[in-house]
């Protein structure tokens, strides 16, 4: 992966689905993580790995928090997955620890999330995946 870029591999499994997210959340790459996460429907379930996102920005936080919004007023949910360091120490500091996983668990009861890599793979459809690069990688 690009220094500075981001990449985001989205899969589902029945209702839920998950999105593994690597690399930096800025404001040139936010616009790209909102993308991916609509092209889930608002009334499903949406679970971000983000144990690979090395930093997140206000633009990242505001993309996390639309999402939330727009899917708890239709039925839907998402939650954040494994959050590395930065990204935790983020929610920490805006209070919104609310949007971890293990928080509400009642919007997710029953979720089959497969338990090892393998499983998901042989269990779940890639749906979409999404690559991005700073301005300084695509200059080089």
């Amino acid at each position: 992966m690009p220094y500075g870029g981001l990449r985001v591999e989205l899969t589902r499994d029945d209702d839920l689905a998950l999105a593994v997210v690597r690399g930096e959340i800025d404001l040139d790459s936010s616009a790209q993580l909102n993308t991916v996460l609509n092209k889930v429907e608002k009334e499903e379930r949406i679970l971000l790995d983000m144990s690979e996102v090395s930093f997140m920005d206000s633009s990242g936080l505001a993309v996390l928090l639309r999402q939330s919004m727009g899917r708890r007023e239709v039925g839907g949910a998402l939650r954040i997955r494994n959050p590395s360091e930065p990204v935790r120490r983020l929610l920490e500091f805006c209070c919104l620890e609310h949007l971890l996983e293990g928080q509400h668990e009642s919007e997710f009861e029953g979720e089959s999330e497969p338990d090892s890599e393998s499983e998901r793979d042989s269990e779940s459809e890639t749906v979409v995946e999404a690559e991005t690069q700073s301005e300084s990688d695509v200059q080089s």
